[in-house]
């Protein structure tokens, strides 16, 4: 997983329209345009299915990777927007380091800026190879008797 990768699913709530809903792909959609806004690149998984009589649009999934280079405060803002428009949402996320689920602000809060913290000290971190110390080559001669 890329050190500063956020991995998200969006959890509906038991009251939520169906997944493959105008109205619940309406909302995946305008999280998606709301973290673009906000300058974060955005990836996201999504269902296509192929019929004969021509494609159907695809359908978001609810799951979503984000690239921590943008302001945590703004990512906070837009699952907490989305948590907040029906009851019993939850969100997941995940990074290398952790994998976890949020219901609440403060949850949400924890752990975008947990994230976030790790995301920046490891891209502050010097890369590996430039701290280790080189191994001598050795090299052994076979000589040979006749």
């Amino acid at each position: 997983m890329q050190q500063d990768r956020l991995d998200l699913r969006l959890i509906p709530a038991v009251d939520d329209a169906p997944l493959h809903s105008r109205e619940y792909q309406q909302e995946l959609r305008e999280f998606i345009e709301s973290l673009q806004a906000r300058g974060f690149k955005v990836s996201v998984t999504i269902e296509r299915i192929e019929a004969a009589a021509g494609g159907s649009p695809p359908t978001y999934l609810g799951d979503f990777a984000v690239i921590l280079k943008t302001g945590a405060a703004a990512l906070v803002t837009v699952i907490v927007a989305w948590l907040h428009s029906r009851r019993g949402r939850k969100v997941r996320l995940k990074t290398a380091d952790f994998d976890a689920s949020a219901q609440t602000v403060e949850e949400v809060k924890q752990l975008v800026k947990l994230a976030a913290t790790k995301a920046r000290k490891k891209s502050a971190a010097p890369h590996e190879s430039l701290t280790k110390t080189p191994k001598k080559a050795t090299t052994k001669a076979r000589g040979r008797r006749t």
